[in-house]
């Protein structure tokens, strides 16, 4: 007793409000800081991964790249030094016959695609030939092999040059050097920039560049993809400085560098190598920090926008906590005066809904007495106006002409008119009042059965009826009878006039059965179809097609007791479909005793 008055004094004290609310407010704040800290943490551990990834990422594509040089350089060099080892025997470069060195030279030429031609030179004496006609024979080397001479380097690398028989071609020439005598020599190719273009654009990852570069910074054979591509084309690579870097990180194995471009500024990350034995050459893959860290910055910003929506929500929460006490005495202020008024209401609401069934009941009953009396009342002079001419016609039977016996005849046609419309009138009255059973309805027995039936009636026997076997539902077995006599009646009064009548029945299942009962008929215009499920509007004239008007109306109102949908779709002599849902009658599979 002592502790329970001890809490309720303790959490009425206002004093143990406000220390409640700041300690919600304290533990807010730590959860929050705790939270921004977590997620800066992974920020920042996520781009140190994002990093390294580019880097090993960056390095597999310049091992691959370093691979495929040093089988190109081999193929290319290796058969030039194979050509300048022929030559030899025939007397060497000097002393050979022009043709037949030139002969000799072209016999090695590769069939590779990314050699295009063999030279060999010395300081006086110069040979070239090339793939198809091209060849060049001079007492000198070209303008861009001299420097190799001037330098002697153990492997030549100039700088891209024309094809003479293709100015739009460019090669790259490569030449090792050869000692003959104390006098140097050099064997070399020419390798196709294009070929070694179309080799790199097949391997090129997204947003990066690819190429060779020789030791002097200039950018030999160059591919680049996603936005590297619209940057400026620079034919050197960086400033001095790094040029001086390259060289030294330059090794066998991939090394990463990052700088910025001469042009645009780009901050880059290049993985560059030197491949063996082509040691004054160099390759370079490199990519730009903007396309490395982009999924990062995507990352980034998913996390702050996390973490900014959670400190939001937590500190709505704060608010809400405070407000919560307030809200919850209120609240139950409220609750207690609902509870004082709950049974009044409850005892008002009873008695009306009492009162409402009584009238119910009591309308229900009128609206039978109406209609049992409606159909007594208008039946008996119906009969008795059929009696009369009845009665008159054997009157003048051999008096009367042929003028009287037709009125006559239009007379008991108009009575008989009369009571079908009756007929239907209370027909459509009892659908609404009818009490719905539920049971098994075998829907495809029922087409059967119907279609058997008028058949039979009409003593035809063309009659082609397709209906899906196992459709079963839960339904008032009256109103699906109903249902179904009045379809297939109307499709077999709009066929009857065929060579053979057609009447289909099936069900396309999904989220909700849609049934389908089709027929060959006379068909009829869309453009009055908002009038067929009106009771007594028909499309077609009485005396063609004799009918009240009545059996689609039946039929759209057994639909809409069943909550569902009835449409048509037709053509004039092409037939009519008609479409209904029951989705409060619900399908079931029959057994298969039932089935078989």
């Amino acid at each position: 007793m002592n502790h329970a008055a001890a809490q309720t004094t303790s959490s009425s004290d206002p004093r143990y409000l406000v220390r409640l609310r700041r300690s919600v407010f304290a533990y807010a704040g730590i959860v929050a800081v705790v939270a921004w800290a977590y997620a800066m943490a992974n920020v920042f551990i996520d781009r140190q991964q994002t990093r390294s990834a580019a880097r090993t990422a960056l390095s597999s594509f310049a091992t691959g790249l370093n691979v495929h040089t040093e089988a190109v350089l081999a193929d290319g060099l290796g058969s030039a030094r194979a050509a300048a080892n022929h030559l030899e025997t025939i007397g060497g470069i000097r002393h050979a016959e022009e043709q037949e060195a030139l002969k000799m030279l072209r016999g090695d030429l590769v069939s590779g695609a990314y050699v295009d031609a063999l030279f060999v030179a010395t300081q006086d004496r110069f040979m070239v030939a090339a793939r198809g006609d091209y060849h060049e024979a001079a007492h000198r080397p070209p303008e861009w092999l001299r420097p190799a001479f001037n330098e002697a380097p153990p492997m030549f690398v100039g700088t891209p040059i024309p094809v003479p028989l293709n100015p739009t071609q460019h090669v790259i020439p490569i030449a090792a050097r050869i000692v003959d005598a104390g006098e140097i020599q050099y064997a070399g190719a020419w390798f196709d920039i294009e070929a070694l273009h179309r080799r790199y654009e097949r391997s090129l990852p997204s947003d990066a560049v690819m190429g060779l570069m020789n030791e002097s910074g200039d950018i030999l054979a160059r591919v680049a993809s996603g936005a590297i591509a619209d940057m400026p084309v620079s034919t050197r690579i960086g400033s001095t400085e790094w040029q001086g870097q390259i060289l030294q990180a330059a090794q066998p194995q991939p090394t990463i560098l990052e700088f910025r471009t001469q042009f645009g500024g780009a901050g880059m990350m290049y993985a560059i190598s030197r491949p063996e034995p082509a040691a004054a050459l160099l390759t370079v893959v490199g990519r730009t920090h903007q396309s490395i860290m982009a999924p990062w910055r995507e990352r980034m910003l998913k996390v702050v926008i996390v973490a900014g929506v959670s400190s939001i929500m937590l500190l709505l929460l704060t608010l809400a906590l405070q407000h919560y006490a307030k809200e919850l005495e209120r609240a139950r202020l409220a609750l207690q005066r609902a509870n004082e008024t709950l049974e009044q209401r409850v005892a008002d609401r009873t008695s009306q809904l009492a009162l409402a069934n009584d009238r119910l009941a009591a309308a229900n009953e009128e609206l039978e007495a109406f209609s049992a009396a409606a159909s007594h009342d208008l039946r008996s002079p119906l009969t008795t106006i059929s009696g009369q001419a009845g009665l008159l016609e054997l009157k003048l039977d051999e008096s009367a002409g042929p003028e009287v016996h037709e009125r006559l005849d239009r007379i008991h046609a108009g009575v008989r008119r009369a009571v079908e419309v009756i007929d239907g009138m209370l027909s459509l009255a009892r659908i609404s009042r009818h009490e719905l059973a539920c049971e098994e309805v075998f829907l495809s027995g029922l087409v059967r059965q119907c279609i058997d039936d008028i058949a039979e009636q009409h003593g035809r026997s063309d009659v082609d009826g397709h209906v899906q076997p196992g459709l079963v539902v839960l339904a008032d077995p009256r109103l699906m009878k109903s249902l179904v006599f009045n379809l297939v009646s109307n499709a077999w009064k709009y066929s009857a006039g065929k060579p053979r009548v057609h009447i289909e029945f099936t069900c396309e299942e999904g989220p909700e059965a849609i049934y389908c009962l089709r027929d060959h008929g006379v068909g009829f215009d869309m453009a009055h179809a908002g009038n067929l499920f009106q009771p007594f509007r028909r499309l077609h004239s009485a005396t063609d097609f004799p009918g009240t008007g009545v059996g689609l109306a039946v039929v759209a109102r057994i639909v809409n007791r069943y909550g569902g949908k009835i449409w048509a779709n037709s053509a004039v002599g092409e037939g009519a479909a008609f479409y209904f849902t029951l989705p409060l009658a619900r399908r079931r599979r029959p057994q298969a005793a039932m089935l078989g």
